[in-house]
């Protein structure tokens, strides 16, 4: 069967506009958002036959959602526009998700779903309006299964989570309703598993990073970045060589490094463990706690050596800890050895003891 004329036309408008044709156009803006309303429809109207015996024309599905998304990111007044059928969309892809037989158009919908929410500050905050659920939240839900089972599925909505909390002015808000609705959890938990693949690892970190103003402080965080450090000393075990160990290391640190460290958190990163709840023991000398994994991976002196994303990752840990509010963050380069022996070959020792371990690092970065 071939397929309708409108949906040719359509997808000709939808490419152009993706690629910048029309920007010119005095009606282009009245014309994308009652295209957009008539993408939105027709992809739900499209996507509600799957799973149902009725017949369509091949590729229907697909060829709708595709319209939908290059639409929406194209125009943000066909996002608006289209943002009236999110929910609908939304259902389909939970409907869809559960039934486990179409994979392509579950990652499609997703496309189009976050690429109406990137485009347009007003449906953005649509999706975020409070209610039992907000649109957002009930979209990451209803595919968190099939996420779970689905390596295709799972990679697709952490790629558009990311793209949203990349193109959005407001991150933080996004953030706030991701802890709200347990996903922020949930992702934590995803990238612990040993089944976690090295692509999908990667994103979450990235995920929680744009997240950390929203997770500074939280129990629920310092929980998840003790076992995450056990998991960066377990990576350190594999050879050098492998690039996806690599890759699952310099995520981790970055995601570290992006945090708010409290003295707590500090703690756990410089030491391996917190001090007790209501306390601010300094921690104790940096030289025989954890920060000697930092400096093993900045100094490349584990077996194999480190690759330099993963030394400037390291780097970037060893400064989020100097600019902490913990009491050693704050001592003089002597109370970090390693530090100090590293700017004593090119540096006076009177020069070493007037700098911080802030100034210090920055001084090694910059070499």
């Amino acid at each position: 069967a071939e397929m309708p004329i409108a949906t040719v036309a359509l997808s000709t408008w939808s490419l152009l506009r993706c690629r910048g044709l029309g920007q010119d156009v005095g009606t282009a803006a009245a014309a994308d958002g009652d295209l957009g309303r008539v993408a939105a429809k027709r992809a739900v109207e499209v996507l509600s036959t799957l799973g149902t015996g009725r017949a369509q024309s091949p590729g229907a599905s697909t060829a709708q959602c595709l319209c939908l998304a290059n639409l929406a990111s194209a125009s943000p007044e066909a996002a608006t526009s289209a943002a009236a059928g999110a929910p609908e969309l939304a259902a389909q892809a939970a409907r869809l998700a559960a039934l486990g037989r179409h994979q392509q158009q579950v990652q499609w919908i997703l496309r189009a779903f976050f690429a109406i929410l990137a485009s347009s500050k007003d449906a953005l905050e649509g999706a975020l309006e409070p209610s039992n659920t907000t649109v957002l939240s009930t979209t990451v839900l209803g595919v968190r299964a099939a996420a779970d089972r689905d390596e295709a599925i799972c990679l697709e909505l952490f790629e558009q989570l990311l793209q949203l909390f990349a193109r959005t002015e407001r991150p933080e808000t996004v953030a706030a309703e991701l802890l709200r609705a347990e996903i922020l959890p949930w992702l934590m938990r995803f990238s612990l598993k040993r089944s976690c693949a090295c692509a999908a690892f990667c994103r979450v970190m990235d995920i929680l990073a744009f997240s950390s103003g929203v997770l500074a402080g939280k129990p629920l965080l310092l929980r998840f970045l003790g076992q995450l450090i056990e998991a960066v000393r377990g990576q350190c075990k594999i050879p050098a060589s492998d690039l996806w160990r690599n890759r699952r290391l310099t995520s981790a640190m970055n995601f570290i490094a992006s945090l708010r460290l409290c003295p707590r958190s500090t703690a756990l990163v410089a030491k391996g463990n917190a001090p007790d709840a209501g306390t601010r023991r300094p921690i104790s000398t940096p030289a025989a706690a954890g920060l000697d994994l930092w400096f093993d991976l900045v100094d490349g002196s584990l077996p194999g050596g480190a690759p330099r994303s993963v030394r400037s990752a390291a780097l970037r840990v060893l400064l989020a800890v100097a600019s902490s509010d913990s009491p050693h963050a704050k001592a003089g380069i002597d109370a970090w050895p390693r530090l100090a022996q590293w700017l004593r070959g090119t540096r006076s020792a009177a020069e070493c003891r007037r700098m911080t371990p802030r100034e210090g690092i920055l001084h090694r970065m910059a070499e």
